[in-house]
């Protein structure tokens, strides 16, 4: 659902499933944004961002803007992925329009 909206706005878009895919498209390649779906089945989200950024470093990329979806209403969860580098918090449900202005406002 998230590809056919991020589309929908005119966005290109590469998609992973898990770290491993993750991992092995952030080397072929630079992106003005990820959007992580939080928390993941394999891994926490926040875990995930450190592998990210630690990853990019490694390759002395700069590191993209980092939008989370989630339900989630731990606010201790939400305060830890914007600390370690998280730039967004998107709650769901949402609309497209949210996700567009969040977008538009990191860039």
């Amino acid at each position: 659902i998230y590809l056919s909206q991020l589309n929908q706005i005119g966005a290109q878009v590469e998609f992973a499933n898990n770290e491993i895919h993750t991992s092995a498209l952030l080397k072929t390649g630079t992106f003005d944004f990820i959007i992580i779906e939080a928390p993941i089945k394999e891994v926490k989200g926040y875990q995930l961002l450190g592998q990210i950024q630690k990853t990019l470093k490694l390759q002395s990329v700069l590191v993209p803007k980092v939008i989370f979806i989630m339900s989630s209403p731990d606010t201790n969860y939400r305060e830890k992925i914007l600390s370690i580098g998280g730039d967004a918090i998107i709650n769901k449900p949402y609309q497209i329009i949210e996700l567009k202005k969040i977008l538009e406002s990191l860039l």
